[in-house]
């Protein structure tokens, strides 16, 4: 009986703990099927293995107990709110119900006097918590599903009393859900906050698969586009925010990995006080390599950009280093840079890698 019992307890406790630890470590976040269910299950269980460590001979595995549930108390008081309060204070008291049967010595002083401790802060915490939970109530007013189901935007309403409060928009990844019954693992990331309200007149819907319209304004929902938004803004070392990925392509390919990348972004760009960024237009050597039937072009088709009159553009010289000068590259037979151009006016961010 003791195999099952102070083991099981002990599991218990760090179930719902460890699945937000693996969803934060995997980038999704762990929700639970129903609160009520699993908070009735949750007390069940803990009562019977208490009784069952109670009918058995007294084990050192006790010593965590109190801890473990105190810690899983305030994991449900933050997830399920209100709704925990009842076991939030029963998981404590069978956590030192099971410590006072640990075997009889300095260990089991150690452990009363420690978890004492530990009890007195968190009763002392805990109102501070509950002040703090019942300040902030967060309601979901709205779902809109992709065209193809892939994702489902998700609109809340975030009441924080006297504070005012906040109109948040997620997005899920429906694909990457995975369920273990009593909840779910799914990517889950906020693209929108707004003011409190707002969403009474939000105008909200999905462009395409994977863009998503905000009052008139395009977010991108695809953990790939933002994957490769992000490494542009790492090799460009901008900041670019709302940024929607509208084309890409690349022709890099072969033994020597020669080729054309090149994407086109909607976005609002930081200019960096940077050597390889400078207002437009383009330097006379770079003018004539981009020209039509240039350089930047691929499979017959030429990408340069429309002429842009208000922006700035920027480049890198990777022949031979990181380098922002220019002069060098036509006097080459083979190439390696990276340019790239941003229209300030429209928010478009042209970006070419190119290899030969």
């Amino acid at each position: 009986m003791k195999r099952v019992c102070y083991p099981g307890f002990l599991l218990l406790q760090v179930f719902l703990p460890v699945c937000l630890l693996i969803g934060s470590a995997v980038g999704s976040v762990f929700v639970l099927t129903s609160d009520a269910v699993f908070l009735i299950l949750l007390s069940v269980l803990s009562i019977l293995l208490t009784i069952g460590a109670w009918r058995t001979e007294p084990s050192f595995l006790a010593i965590p107990a109190v801890f473990l549930s105190i810690v899983n108390s305030i994991v449900l008081l933050f997830q399920c709110g209100w709704q925990s309060l009842i076991v939030v204070f029963l998981l404590p008291l069978c956590g030192w119900l099971i410590l006072l049967r640990m075997p009889k010595g300095w260990l089991r002083v150690t452990s009363l006097i420690l978890n004492g401790l530990l009890t007195a802060l968190f009763l002392m915490a805990l109102p501070i918590m509950l002040f703090g939970i019942s300040m902030s109530a967060s309601t979901e007013v709205m779902q809109v599903d992709s065209p193809d189901g892939r994702h489902t935007a998700i609109v809340q309403d975030i009441d924080q009393g006297a504070l005012g409060g906040d109109t948040w928009v997620l997005v899920r990844d429906n694909r990457s859900t995975v369920s273990i019954g009593i909840g779910s693992f799914t990517h889950t990331r906020g693209i929108y906050w707004g003011d409190w309200g707002e969403w009474q007149d939000m105008e909200i819907f999905w462009q395409t698969d994977d863009i998503l319209v905000i009052d008139g304004i395009a977010y991108n929902a695809s953990r790939e586009d933002l994957a490769a938004i992000g490494n542009i803004a790492k090799i460009l070392g901008a900041e670019i925010t709302d940024g929607v990925l509208l084309k890409s392509e690349d022709s890099h390919g072969g033994f020597l990995g020669d080729g054309l990348s090149y994407a086109e972004i909607r976005c609002s760009l930081k200019i960096p006080d940077s050597d390889y960024w400078h207002p437009l237009p383009l330097s006379d050597t770079l003018t004539k390599l981009t020209a039509d039937n240039g350089l930047l072009a691929t499979d017959g088709r030429s990408l340069v950009p429309p002429e842009i009159r208000n922006g700035w553009y920027f480049f890198m010289d990777e022949f031979d280093g990181k380098s922002p000068d220019d002069t060098l590259v036509s006097e080459r037979y083979s190439y390696n840079f990276t340019l790239a151009l941003y229209d300030r006016d429209t928010g478009m961010l042209y970006f070419y890698e190119l290899d030969t």
